[in-house]
């Protein structure tokens, strides 16, 4: 009777272990005064590989050291082994921003989610090799390198971005001889660097460099080689459409008559 007493504790034991799941959770919001990160944020890795950033408020900066190549200092980085454990990426609703390299070597995430951040910092998410996809529906501003050499990236959806960095998604998409980057949408007015696309089917030509991929043509942002840069956008000596900023000025109300409506507003090109 003992002898089945004790097996039967022991299947108990062994079935609860197994159905546990375990998870990690840090404080990763903006450093605070004396150097600890800020609790406003959560990140939290479970046993699947879901990391799950939670909270209000914006995430802190991280650095990266160098593992055969650069990885976060994160509290959940430091090695390519510990990054390697991130599977999916869900920043829920409520945080902002996502840190400078807060996923820089997130080699093996196939799946980011993102609905309400606004701002990815520098290097974020660079070089991602397994994400195919990625939709950031309130994005404004994307920082320097943050998606550089994500190596299967096929399609990038940012209907809000305004500002988009230097080599933000420079070389994405050249797994080995294949260049997938085909697909990016983006507003009709934007701000962006000329070398934020550079080596990829999106923007193959310039940066000074090989123009075999768009040869006589212009690179326009979130459509490849045409002939012609779109309304909005002036060709460059180095072979990109670069958006025309606009100023208006509204003089007085009581400069402006009926019939003189069309001096109402003075357009400025620069």
């Amino acid at each position: 009777m003992k002898r089945l007493r004790f097996l039967g504790l022991m299947i108990y034991l062994i079935s609860a272990f197994a159905n546990k799941t375990y998870a990690e959770t840090w404080n990763c919001g903006e450093k605070d005064s004396e150097g600890n990160y800020g609790a406003n944020v959560k990140c939290t890795l479970d046993e699947n590989g879901n990391f799950t950033v939670s909270g209000t408020g914006n995430m802190a900066d991280f650095g990266y050291v160098t593992d055969g190549l650069p990885v976060s200092t994160a509290p959940w980085g430091g090695t390519q082994a510990n990054m390697n454990r991130i599977k999916n990426i869900v920043v829920e609703s409520g945080v902002d921003e996502i840190g400078a390299n807060a996923f820089n070597g997130a080699r093996k995430a196939e799946n980011i989610y993102m609905p309400g951040v606004k701002k990815i910092g520098t290097l974020a998410f660079y070089d991602p090799y397994a994400a195919t996809s990625i939709y950031m529906p309130l994005v404004e501003n994307i920082g320097n390198g943050a998606f550089k050499y994500s190596k299967v990236l096929e399609s990038v959806d940012m209907p809000n971005v305004k500002v988009i960095g230097d080599g933000a998604f420079r070389g994405c998409c050249n797994d080995g001889l294949k260049n997938k980057l085909k697909y990016v949408g983006v507003p009709d007015e934007l701000i962006v660097d000329e070398n934020a696309f550079s080596n990829t089917l999106v923007s193959g030509c310039g940066n000074g460099g090989d123009c075999g991929n768009c040869g006589d043509k212009f690179v326009q942002a979130g459509a490849g080689c045409v002939g012609n840069c779109f309304d909005g956008y002036y060709p460059t000596s180095k072979g990109y459409c670069e958006v025309i900023k606009l100023r208006y000025t509204i003089p007085e109300a009581d400069a402006a008559t009926s019939d003189d409506f069309e001096n109402t507003i003075e357009w400025i090109f620069e």
